[in-house]
């Protein structure tokens, strides 16, 4: 207030000296301004500061409009002082905008800090050096920096912030910590809680008791967490049946000399209601009937207000798949206290039938927009569908080109008609790297790597990869198209060269194949390929079976490869439901030449099913088999397309290689030609808040027969567990299995552990 009366005396002593006309107000005229300075300011620019001033040369002068002006000039948080002055200049006034601006902050120092990295607790403050120092930036970077000790455990940690001058326009802040001792969740009790379990409740919770390993859990309480648990317990409990649960704020009890937080969370649960009446009004297209059939909550013993929304989600996707876009579901309940049940009706407005008018692509800067068009099924001038939609914008995000898919609908020209803007974010997807790891069924490996994704924004992919390792190194150029001249169908071309050494022979193959495949009925894929090979065997030791010392050479192989697949997944990465079934053939030798002739099948199935949902136990029921014969001029199959089982993938119930047929005579392992495999799995979480940690429970039942050998299904079994954890040097895995019955065919160890970890960077 002193500033501006200060100011305003000024301009008034200026205007009083300036006019020299009569007294009377009607006869006198504002003088005019002839000239804006800006003075005193070294570090805010001066157009920033003339972007506040209204003013401007040839107005004439206004007190009121300057007086706003100053306060906006105030407003900018720069300045400790703002003043105006006003002088005679060309028959007109000179206004001069004289600033004092705040000191800056020549240096920011953080002291006491031994527990927390002081780069962490520089990244939570919001004040930098050479910023202009604002008064209340203390107090409020105070609270940062406490509450940063806070979500790290430290509750008794104290935080002092202060200012000292080195220059009349320059000064340091200092934060000076006591940072106490560290923290830890004790107990959580909840108190009040009849109808679900604590179990239950604090399952849904992100806030945990410390466990006894604490890099498992480490039970440190992040205030932001607990606030949401309070709405993540409600939420639990409106799914449960409770529509009049109170859950209290939680009640944080520190206990200094233990080091230790208890908290207690009061819930007052109130009845719990039951599913009434479900019916359907508005709807014309479908029957009533037709739709009651697919909602899930009349099959609820309890309301469940997840259940609800889902069934609203499915109802306007059944009619989104029709073209009704704008259908609307209102859910109206009715509680009926005294009875607790839930009446339900689903009010439904069917709008009209909409079709795409325009389909716009927008943030594809390399990608082209074919590239983007053929993973639809829509196009312009269809009726709309939003079950096609969802289905091309996973696949367009499963191409790994976009880091982002966005699909947006607007009303087009006229109400049936929409336009469907899809907006991707590219990411690059050219990678060059290098990777390693170890197992103990391919030794030591290390690989090379480089690959183009998108080629040319085409979609098109280019893959060089080098491997090396003490079992197995390898070489393999591959190159596919998608959509082979923009065609559905794909192409794939490859040349590789790979050299193993195993116990009973050395293996090298090189060669070339090409393969074309097309994708059909939304789930299935077919493809056919032609490959030529030449193989050569090697290092053969003189006490190895006459099977195999007769095939120690070079042979070729000429052969058509057939493989079709159907995969109904809920995820194709970590599937939890459905199922994948493919089977390959390949037919070697007669009428396209090569000296190897023979036909091979192998057929795989896999089947996955949620059992518990609550613990996220997820079954995995899987069978193998395979069978390779020869005719025409081969006598024997050839030994490098023969079954030899065993390992982590393939029967963990024997080491790399070991399960199968052995020579009557030598004991060696011959390979076979017909194999099964069955396996149940049980996965199931066992961490997942610092690192991803899965276990398994399995069960393996496999065989391998040779050729003289009559097919009994006397089948090899072991059962065993496994771990498998995701950590910033790679993905680790360890099985340990059981072999109740150890012989020749499998080999001689009871328990078997298998070991894989590496990683690509």
């Amino acid at each position: 207030m002193e500033q501006t009366l200060r100011t305003f005396f000024i301009l008034l002593l200026a205007l009083f000296f300036v006019v020299r006309g009569p007294a009377v107000a009607e006869e006198q005229q504002a003088p005019i301004i002839k000239q804006i300075d800006i003075r005193g300011n070294q570090k805010v620019e001066s157009d920033a500061i003339r972007q506040r001033i209204e003013t401007r040369v040839g107005d004439p002068f206004s007190p009121e409009k300057i007086r706003g002006e100053v306060e906006q000039i105030f407003k900018m948080g720069f300045f400790d002082d703002v003043m105006v002055e006003a002088e005679e200049f060309e028959g007109g006034l000179r206004l001069i905008y004289v600033v004092k601006e705040k000191p800056s902050i020549r240096l920011i120092q953080i002291e006491g800090a031994e527990e927390l990295d002081e780069e962490d607790i520089r990244d939570r403050i919001d004040v930098a050096a050479g910023s202009v120092f604002e008064p209340q930036a203390i107090g409020r970077n105070v609270g940062k920096i406490r509450a940063f000790y806070e979500e790290e455990g430290f509750y008794t940690a104290q935080v002092v912030g202060r200012t000292e001058r080195v220059s009349d326009r320059e000064l340091d802040i200092i934060f000076e910590i006591q940072e106490g001792d560290k923290f830890f969740i004790r107990d959580i009790t909840f108190v009040g809680n009849e109808g679900l379990s604590d179990g239950k409740i604090s399952k849904v919770m992100a806030t945990k008791e410390r466990f006894f390993i604490p890099l498992i859990r480490a039970g440190v309480l992040k205030r932001s967490d607990l606030e949401q648990d309070g709405e993540r317990i409600k939420a639990l409990y409106l799914n449960e049946g409770f529509l009049q649960v109170k859950v209290a704020e939680p009640e944080i009890q520190v206990d200094k000399e233990a080091n230790r937080l208890d908290i207690v969370i009061r819930i007052e649960e109130g009845a719990r209601f039951r599913v009434g009446k479900v019916q359907v009004v508005g709807s014309k297209i479908f029957t009533p009937e037709e739709l009651l059939a697919t909602l899930e909550l009349p099959e609820e013993e309890f309301f469940n207000r997840d259940t609800l929304r889902k069934d609203l989600a499915n109802l306007t996707a059944k009619y989104s798949e029709l073209g009704y876009v704008f259908a609307d579901v209102v859910p109206v309940t009715r509680v009926r206290a005294d009875e607790e049940m839930v009446n339900v009706s689903l009010e439904i407005t069917e709008g009209v039938k909409a079709f795409v008018e325009r389909i716009e692509i927008r943030g594809n800067t390399k990608t082209r927009d074919k590239v983007i068009r053929r993973q639809m099924e829509l196009s312009e001038g269809d009726v709309y569908n939003g079950t096609l939609l969802k289905e091309a914008r996973t696949a367009l995000q499963g191409l790994g080109h976009f880091e982002g898919v966005d699909m947006k609908t607007a009303r087009g020209s006229a109400e049936d008609q929409l336009e469907l803007t899809i907006e991707v974010k590219e990411k690059p997807t050219g990678r060059v790297g290098f990777g390693g790891g170890f197992s103990t069924s391919g030794g030591a490996i290390g690989a090379f790597f480089v690959s183009e994704g998108n080629l040319f924004g085409t979609g098109r992919r280019i893959n060089l990869n080098v491997q090396l390792g003490t079992v197995t190194s390898a070489v393999d150029l591959r190159y596919d198209d998608p959509f082979f001249l923009d065609s559905k169908f794909s192409m794939s071309v490859g040349i590789f060269n790979t050299i193993s050494s195993f116990d009973e022979f050395d293996e090298q193959r090189r060669g070339a194949e090409i393969i074309f495949g097309r994708r059909f009925l939304k789930y299935n894929f077919a493809s056919l390929g032609y490959l030529y090979e030449s193989v050569d065997i090697s290092e053969v030791p003189d006490s190895a079976s006459i099977s195999i010392r007769d095939q120690e050479g070079e042979s070729t192989t000429s052969a058509f490869n057939l493989f079709v697949s159907r995969a109904v997944l809920n995820n194709p990465v970590t599937p939890s439901k459905g199922y994948r079934v493919s089977l390959s053939g390949r037919y070697a030798g007669g009428v396209l030449g090569g000296t190897n002739d023979f036909y091979k099948f192998i057929l795989n199935t896999q089947y996955y099913i949620p059992l518990l949902e609550d613990l996220e136990l997820v079954g995995m029921l899987r069978a193998r088999g395979g069978y390779v014969d020869v005719y025409g001029d081969t006598d024997e199959v050839p030994i490098q397309e023969r079954f030899f089982l065993g390992g982590p993938n393939a029967f963990r119930g024997s080491k790399f290689r070991e399960l199968g047929p052995v020579d009557p005579s030598t004991g060696e392992k011959i390979g076979g030609n017909r194999f099964v495999i069955f396996t149940t799995e049980v996965g199931f979480p066992i961490m997942k808040e610092l690192v991803k940690l899965n276990g398994v429970l399995f069960f393996d039942a496999a065989n391998n027969w040779a050729e003289f050998e009559d097919i009994d299904f006397d089948l090899e079994y072991a059962a065993g567990v496994g771990i498998g954890v995701i950590t910033p040097f790679g993905p680790i895995r360890v099985d340990l299995a059981y072999n109740p019955a150890p012989n020749a065919r499998t080999g001689d160890d009871e328990f078997i552990v298998h070991l894989n970890f590496g990683r690509s960077f």
